[in-house]
């Protein structure tokens, strides 16, 4: 619905971009046609009709783009103005009170329940998940399987608590995630994740600042940053260059390999000291035994940690004590 109105919106800022040079060319071609039959019937000289016709030609020739160019710079400016000024209303607001309660982190005590949860992104789609009941206990290590399209991530969205169930309930701890009285509560719990995607971010800066993921240099634990760099099996391969952890990892990592960058990702999450960590598929660029080296060492070094890992290969999920199969679940709900 809103997706249509901003497409065409879209639409009409283009059109209304584009639309004067056809007019103007049309408007320029009347005048001087006008002004060639009125020079025509009104001289007798027919040798300067020509070079007059020729100098407007190529006047408007040149004059028209440049026009074109202005007006849709114009009309460029005056479709994003709305926008700029939304973003520069958001850049004002006072995040004093959400700072306070991302810095307050929540630890999973004993598990989280999905209580007959069903879920579709709007009423013409169908249900991804219809009464769905699930338990993650603290400690858990959860292996979720299956092809694209099936519902992995939205189910990753929903524990997350990104995404709120069209019915049912999600409990962590016992505490009903979503409702209004609980919205701290969300707030904090959605901070204590360390979520690991996919295509990892990775801005144009140092592997140091990239794992502990701050700018502020002076505030960074390198003894931590190496243990964790130890840990996702990526100590080594930093030691290799010049620079070590100062090296630039360049704009989105384009100077690592997918497999560094992934592991400079699980290094981050582990640097933030979280419970519950979520791989969305984060070690699909690994060969098998240094993915079993990297959750065996979590395992090993940080305890009562839960771990839900998201795969299309089912021997990577080998060592999860439970695992959820999308497709045998959606037959499940048919």
């Amino acid at each position: 619905k809103f997706d249509r109105k901003m497409r065409l919106a879209q639409a009409n800022s283009q059109f209304f971009a584009a639309f004067p040079k056809f007019l103007l060319e049309g408007i320029s071609l009347v005048f001087i046609s006008s002004f060639a039959l009125s020079i025509f019937f009104n001289s007798k000289d027919s040798d300067n009709i020509i070079a007059i016709i020729g100098v407007f030609a190529l006047g408007a020739q040149k004059l028209l783009p440049s026009i074109q160019v202005i007006y849709g710079s114009w009309a460029s400016i005056k479709s994003g103005m709305n926008s700029v000024f939304d973003v520069l209303k958001i850049l004002e607001r006072n995040s004093e009170t959400d700072e306070i309660i991302y810095n307050e982190k929540l630890h999973l005590k004993n598990k989280i329940v999905l209580e007959n949860v069903s879920y579709r992104y709007n009423k013409e789609n169908r249900f991804i998940f219809k009464n769905l009941n699930l338990e993650i206990f603290n400690g858990d290590l959860i292996g979720i399987i299956g092809k694209t399209g099936l519902g992995k991530s939205t189910l990753i969205d929903l524990i997350m608590g990104l995404l709120i169930p069209t019915k049912g309930n999600l409990y962590i701890d016992g505490i009903n995630l979503h409702l209004e009285k609980n919205k701290i509560f969300l707030k904090k719990w959605r901070s204590s994740i360390a979520h690991v995607p996919q295509f990892v971010y990775l801005s144009n800066k140092s592997i140091l600042e990239n794992i502990a993921f701050t700018d502020d240099i002076e505030v960074i634990d390198k003894d931590r940053v190496k243990k964790v760099a130890k840990i996702a099996c990526i100590d080594d391969f930093i030691g290799g260059f010049p620079r070590g952890y100062n090296t630039k990892v360049g704009e989105r990592g384009i100077l690592l390999s997918g497999g560094q960058r992934q592991r400079i990702a699980i290094a981050r999450a582990l640097y933030k000291d979280s419970r519950l960590l979520i791989f969305d598929e984060a070690t699909n660029s690994l060969d098998h035994k240094t993915e079993k080296r990297v959750i065996d060492g979590i395992l090993k070094n940080f305890s009562n940690v839960t771990i839900i890992m998201i795969s299309h290969n089912v021997s990577s999920l080998q060592g999860c004590n439970k695992i959820i199969d999308m497709e045998a679940l959606q037959n499940e709900l048919e």
